[in-house]
């Protein structure tokens, strides 16, 4: 093929092209800007969710690119349709289009006048103008455009949003709630966290510690629900949480726990020493902690008492070891082993005795701190799912009292509720 005539078929087809993309796309323009009038129109009137800014461009543009895709996968465009259009412009009677076939066929018959028909082609060729021959007129569909436009306009500006079927309300309501449930899982594993932190150097079971963990992390509130359905999932995930810590507290692990401390809190014994006070006193308060802390101080002066102190020591350690019979065998007959070694002059023997009892009231001091940690958790859920639920009965106090740091270490110095 000729080198101008060659030029105008690159030219031609590429300008039927874009025109037919532009065509396109203005048809997309026109139902772009259609739906997203409808959508407006149904948003004004039925509430529909999203956000004009948003939607408006994105429908529109998605209507001009799919205009245009359609456009370019329905036709293509070859070089024959392109030089007629050309020469129906220029009039040239098919002098571009017989030289195009001519070239295709190889020009095998008549070679002179081949070469006459070629000449004469690349003649017109070299004088043909593309642009004016396939113009980008605009499409009609610009005009249809350019209504819809104003139409959607004045919509947006006049029309009110009447929210025939309260669907706005019902939005709100559920974001409303959204934010009620997230701020009380909020404060929930804020405790959890605090709770975590003070168990930290705690001895207390696996369990336990995974359970702090799990109700410190987020509960999943569904994306699209109805208010009233937004806290079954949350209230479920909780529910769930209070049965370990429940089942936990019923474990063979702490099961009576709190029994042994109030039996303990029975005991009430005139003693003698200052450890053996000490150790009464604890008792009555409900301490295993400082009692076993003040057991191991009077191990300790078992093993150089002589004369009137031993003598104290042994009738303190006898009341001890009467008052805890009933409730407490072993822990009984532990005292009892090291009064007898006691009385029988071995001081070391005595005090390794007591030492053991003590173990075993710091022992039941670590199951108590451990069941009170689990009913401080049982509070805290059981308040955020009445909040979450809105259940008439209402906690007068508000939120359940934060756990007491000394409670929980066995320090306490409360009477009432120390550990």
């Amino acid at each position: 093929m000729q080198d101008q005539l060659r030029q105008v078929v690159r030219r031609a087809v590429a300008r039927l092209r874009l025109l037919h993309l532009y065509r396109g796309a203005s048809r997309g323009l026109v139902l772009g800007l259609a739906t997203a009038l409808l959508w407006v129109v149904a948003q004004r009137l039925f509430g529909l969710p999203g956000s004009l800014p948003m939607v408006l461009p994105g429908v529109v543009l998605s209507g001009v690119g799919l205009g245009a895709l359609t456009a370019a996968l329905q036709r293509r465009w070859s070089a024959l349709a392109a030089l007629l259009r050309v020469e129906q412009h220029h009039q040239l009677k098919q002098r571009l289009s017989t030289m195009h076939l001519l070239e295709g066929e190889g020009a095998s018959e008549s070679p002179e006048l081949v070469r006459l028909l070629l000449a004469d082609g690349e003649a017109y060729a070299s004088r043909v103008d593309v642009g004016r021959a396939i113009p980008l007129e605009r499409p009609r569909s610009l005009r249809l455009a350019g209504g819809l436009s104003l139409l959607l306009f004045i919509v947006v500006a006049l029309l009110p949003s009447l929210d025939l079927l309260d669907r706005e309300a019902e939005r709100q309501a559920e974001v409303r709630e959204r934010g009620r449930i997230e701020r009380e899982d909020e404060r929930l594993r804020e405790r959890a966290a605090e709770m975590a932190t003070l168990a930290e150097a705690q001895q207390i079971s696996e369990q336990t510690r995974e359970l702090l963990s799990d109700l410190a992390r987020p509960r999943v509130v569904p994306k699209e629900s109805a208010p009233r359905e937004a806290v079954r999932r949350p209230l479920a995930e909780l529910e769930e949480l209070r049965e370990r810590a429940e089942l936990l507290k019923e474990g063979d692990l702490l099961r009576g726990v709190e029994e042994q401390v109030r039996a303990l809190q029975g005991i009430d014994q005139r003693m003698e020493t200052e450890f053996g006070r000490r150790a009464e006193q604890a008792l009555s308060d409900g301490s295993p902690q400082r009692a076993a802390e003040a057991l191991r101080k009077m191990a300790e002066s078992l093993r150089g008492a002589a004369g009137e102190e031993r003598e104290q020591l042994s009738r303190d350690l006898a009341k001890l070891s009467s008052s805890l019979g009933s409730h407490f065998p072993e822990l009984s007959k532990g005292v009892g082993d090291a009064l007898s070694r006691l009385r029988s002059g071995d001081g070391a023997e005595a005090s390794g005795k007591l030492g053991e009892s003590a173990d075993q009231l710091q022992r039941l001091a670590r199951l108590m701190r451990e069941s009170k940690l689990l009913d401080s958790i049982e509070a805290e859920i059981e308040f955020t799912q009445d909040e979450l639920a809105q259940l008439p009965r209402e906690w007068k106090s508000g939120p359940p009292p934060k756990i007491c740091p000394d409670c929980l270490a066995g320090t306490c110095q409360a009477r009432s509720g120390g550990t």
